[in-house]
């Protein structure tokens, strides 16, 4: 009955994977309930949205401003209105520029191929390009050497592939315009672009870097094993627990993104861990009299309650990444979670069937007693809880030492065509970090009121006396524009309006000359209370964002009299609030783990002071782990919140493997001695085993692009490598040092 309750599982699964979708969104790292988002989703809905493309037309011999190169600008220029949900292109040469011309002020493109320009017409528009402050910082640089095409793309919520047929539709058209142009050198950014490689840089890791870990576990495991049969089966439960968390991903429309797609690693990983013990029991079981089928149930039932408990714990600390503050880590905890339960179940059920089937010569490869190292422990007790005291509290300094800090463009590989773009893009034009202001006016009045725009004009000017600062956008420079203009182009006109009225009426006429499609209610609001600021920075951490959107809000507090004093918004507020925030519930999290999983090893261990003695060698890893990153990095950023949670119940697994051994074997009346001796031959090296193909399989991760999943890897590389070093040594100290008084 429970082998046929498997195969349907296992069908049921199969049957939701054409449901799994791909997440093409930033926003998915945020939840409905975060602040951030909720704040910027009110500001799109009242100035739409403003995800982009950014096309950079960089020509090598860094000149931009002569008729060939303006043409193809031009050009480019047209053709991107093709791209699929665009719904505005902004350009050098469409950028309207508006200027008195005899008894008229005229509204009109920068460039236009038809028109026949001179050398010295082309200089003149050189000239008032690189004199806009609406271009400079954010189409062109200063010195007029690069250029940018910037596309708005409007994203409809009911197709989620939208995203990726925008930015493919791009990026085909910049791969044909790099054979036609070898002179020019083309690059994209923008948050599309971001957006479509958190899909390709999935894709890519889904179907590389699972298969790796796949082959590397199979090898792993007929080396230890000896046996390619045995290996086999091991992965296709491995497998089989795989198709069970996926099609849990389909069934609920998570939509998979860089850190839930690292779930089939997970699961893989974790998934034969059961099967090793099983394996390595039976491989040291050679009680004579037995038939292979007796074998098989006797490894299952010795460590039946030790599988139980390690799936258990291990699926509660991956269902504690729900009090992450971001979904994706939801989604990796969830899968991983039904992944590791279908793995027990299978293993459990399945493999002992499947094992007994056929007669195989299960020969592990260590073949070396452990008594060497149980009399090592045995006389070096003291010294080893002496030293490993003193080397947690060294690291555990250094683990308070950690800053914790993001840049979320740096999620990427430097080796990437995503970041090796994005860098250049910030070093040479325009950023894509940005902050958005909604400036809403006092006291009801006016968004032309003269005060108001002083004041919106001193904010301006604050964020442009920042060195770190490519752009600011607001309405000032418009209307300074256009008063110059209404008064025969002079520059001691480039101002603001002096009255409410003025104001108005120079912005009404401007906006009825304007083209459809480019008007500005992406700036300033229909009820006219309130407009739109955009600063783009050249580079932004989270310890800057942060200390910046203070500063922000200190300032419209104390210089300005017509703004409302409010808080920045934008991605880049939203990313670099999501580390401390998802820590700071993280450790909610981990602490409720600690505490069901004490309470759990605490109940299956029958003694209080055993399931006490478990929380060291679970906790102190980590406090190892991360004096060791302090040590080599200093910083840390999203994947240090998740990284306690998603890796507690693997290491907790090799914990109840050597408690519940040993325990066994003291309850059967043997000596402290014989039973350490015992338990190191059996769960010593089981868990050992598991540890290094644990290691083995997280290992893959470092070839991520996608930074976080490098980071979580290696953090758990190294939590892996420290809890099973702790098990084998520190545990069996404490274990001699208190369970030896009891016994006396």
């Amino acid at each position: 009955m429970s082998k046929i309750f498997c195969l349907v599982l296992i069908l049921f699964s199969i049957f939701q994977l054409k449901n799994i979708n791909i997440g093409t969104d930033y926003r998915l790292f945020f939840g409905e309930d975060n602040i951030d988002l909720a704040a910027f989703n009110k500001l799109e809905r009242k100035f739409g949205k403003n995800d982009t493309i950014l096309l950079v037309v960089a020509p090598k011999n860094k000149k931009i401003f002569n008729l060939k190169t303006l043409q193809l600008i031009e050009k480019i220029t047209e053709d991107v209105y093709k791209t699929p949900y665009s719904t505005r292109v902004d350009s050098l040469t469409n950028f309207l520029h508006i200027e008195a011309k005899e008894d008229e002020v005229a509204v009109a493109p920068l460039f236009e191929s038809e028109v026949h320009f001179t050398p010295d017409q082309i200089e003149i528009i050189r000239s008032k390009a690189l004199a806009q402050n609406q271009l400079v910082g954010k189409i062109i640089n200063k010195q007029g050497s690069i250029t940018g095409i910037n596309i708005t793309v409007h994203i409809p919520n009911e197709k989620p592939n939208a995203v990726l047929e925008s930015a493919d539709f791009i990026k085909k058209h910049v791969e044909k315009l790099r054979e036609e142009y070898p002179e020019i050198e083309f690059h994209l950014s923008g948050i599309i672009i971001m957006n479509d490689a958190f899909a390709t840089y999935m894709l890519k890791d889904l179907l590389s870097l699972t298969p790796l870990s796949n082959l590397i576990i199979f090898f792993i495991i007929a080396l230890f094993f000896r046996s390619f049969y045995v290996a086999g089966l091991v992965m296709f439960i491995s497998v089989l627990a795989n198709i069970t968390g996926m099609g849990f991903a389909g069934l609920t429309g998570i939509k998979l993104t860089p850190p839930s797609g690292m779930s089939t690693i997970v699961i893989l990983t974790l998934s034969i861990a059961d099967c090793i013990h099983i394996l390595t029991s039976l491989s040291m079981n050679n009680e004579e009299g037995l038939s292979w089928k007796e074998r098989v149930k006797l490894a299952l039932k010795k460590n039946f309650k030790s599988i139980f408990l390690t799936s258990l714990t291990t699926a509660i600390g991956f269902l504690c990444l729900n009090f992450s503050d971001a979904p994706p880590y939801h989604d990796l905890g969830n899968i991983s979670a039904v992944g590791v339960i279908a793995a027990l179940l299978y293993s459990v059920i399945l493999f002992p069937y499947l094992l007994s089937l056929r007669e195989v010569k299960v020969k592990y490869l260590i073949t070396t007693s452990m008594h060497y190292l149980s009399d090592f422990i045995y006389a070096k007790k003291n010294i080893i809880l002496v030293v490993s005291t003193l080397l947690t509290l060294l690291l555990g300094y250094f683990s308070s030492q950690l800053v914790i800090n993001d840049t979320f463009a740096n999620w990427f590989s430097k080796s990437t065509e995503f970041r090796k773009s994005i860098d250049y893009v910030n070093r040479n034009l325009t950023g894509l970090y940005t902050f958005e202001f909604e400036l809403e006016t006092k006291d009801d009045k006016s968004v032309f009121d003269p005060g108001y725009l002083k004041d919106l004009e001193k904010f301006n000017d604050w964020w442009m006396s920042k060195g770190y600062v490519w752009h600011v956008e607001s309405i000032n420079n418009i209307m300074k524009d256009i008063n110059k203009a209404f008064n025969g182009n002079a520059e001691s006109f480039y101002k603001l309006p002096a009255k409410q009225e003025l104001a108005a009426q120079l912005f009404l006429f401007y906006e009825m000359g304007l083209p459809q499609g480019f008007d500005l209610n992406n700036r300033v609001s229909l009820s006219k209370k309130s407009t739109r600021m955009t600063v783009t920075f050249q580079d932004l951490n989270s310890t800057k964002a942060e200390k910046l959107t203070l500063e922000a809000y200190e300032w419209l507090k104390k210089n300005t009299t017509h703004l409302k004093p409010v808080q920045a918004q934008g991605p880049s507020i939203m990313f670099s609030n999501i580390s401390r925030r998802n820590l700071d519930s993280m450790v909610h999290g981990t602490v409720i783990a600690f505490l069901l999983i004490t309470l759990l090893l605490i109940f299956s261990l029958k003694s209080l002071k055993l399931g006490l003695i478990s929380i060291l060698p679970n906790v102190l890893p980590f406090i190892i782990t991360f004096g060791i990153w302090q040590i080599l990095y200093q910083e840390v950023g999203l994947a240090i919140s998740i990284v306690t949670s998603a890796t507690l119940g693997i290491i907790i697994d090799d914990t109840i493997h050597i408690m519940t051994t040993y325990a066994r074997e003291i309850k059967l009346g043997r000596d402290d001695k014989t039973a350490l001796r015992k338990m190191l031959d059996t769960s010593g090296v089981a868990s050992i085993t598991t540890s290094v193909i644990l290691s083995l399989g997280f290992s893959v991760m470092l070839f991520s692009d996608f930074l976080i999943n490098f980071t979580f890897g290696l953090l758990a590389i190294i939590s892996i490598t420290i809890a099973i070093t702790f098990d084998i040594l520190v545990l069996p100290a404490i274990l001699l040092t208190f369970i030896h008084k009891d016994k006396k």
